[in-house]
C-alpha cells in the first residue's frame, strides 16, 4: 500500500505518527485524524485532548474502517489508477500536470491570470479546484483532488473544453 514510519514508534518513545481517515479510507466528510504512538505516550497525552473532540458516530464509522484491511488497500489502489488515469488526461488537454504520490494533482498554468481563469471554468461546471492567493509561490497552479472515474471524467472534459477555447480566442 505504501511506505510507514509507524514501526519506528518502538524504536523512539517519543514518536507520534499522525494519519487522516480522509485519504486512505476514503472518509473526509467525517473529519478524523488520529495518532499511532507507544501506549504510555498516549496516557500521558489524554488529559490535554478535548473531550468529544470527534462525534461517536465519526468515531464508530472510523473505527470499523480501520478493522478492514482491504479497505486501504483498495482505495489507495483506486486512486493510483485514477490519478495515473488523470494526469494522462489533463496531459494530453495541454496542462502541465507534476507528479504525485498523493490523492490531488498540481496543475502547472503557467500565470496567475491563466490559473485563476482555468478555475473560474471549472467552478461554472461545479467543480472546485483549490487555488492560491495572489503572491502564494503556487498562485499560478490549481490543485485537483483525484476523484471517482465520472468525477474525474467530468474534470477532464472541462479541461479539453477551457484549452478550446483559449485555442479559439
Amino acid at each position: 500500500m505504501g511506505r510507514s514510519i509507524a514501526d519506528l514508534r518502538f524504536a523512539h518513545q517519543n514518536l507520534i505518527v499522525i494519519r487522516t481517515a480522509s485519504k486512505a479510507y476514503a472518509l473526509a466528510g467525517l473529519r478524523v485524524g488520529f495518532a499511532i504512538a507507544r501506549s504510555e505516550l498516549v496516557a500521558r497525552m489524554n488529559p490535554i485532548r478535548p473531550p468529544a473532540s470527534i462525534s461517536t458516530v465519526s468515531a464508530a464509522v472510523v473505527t470499523e474502517a480501520l478493522k478492514d484491511d482491504a479497505l486501504a488497500a483498495t482505495n489507495v489502489a483506486r486512486v493510483i489508477a485514477e490519478r495515473e488515469r488523470l494526469t494522462e488526461a489533463l496531459t494530453e488537454a495541454g496542462w502541465a500536470v507534476g507528479p504525485s504520490v498523493t490523492n490531488f494533482v498540481l496543475v502547472d498554468l503557467e500565470s496567475v491570470d491563466r490559473a485563476a481563469a482555468a478555475a473560474e471554468a471549472l467552478l461554472q461546471r461545479g467543480l472546485i479546484p483549490r487555488t492560491f492567493p495572489d503572491g502564494h509561490p503556487l498562485a499560478d497552479r490549481l490543485r485537483l483532488t483525484v476523484r471517482s472515474a465520472s468525477e474525474n471524467d467530468r474534470l477532464i472534459a472541462a479541461a479539453k473544453d477551457f484549452e478550446a477555447r483559449a485555442a479559439a480566442s
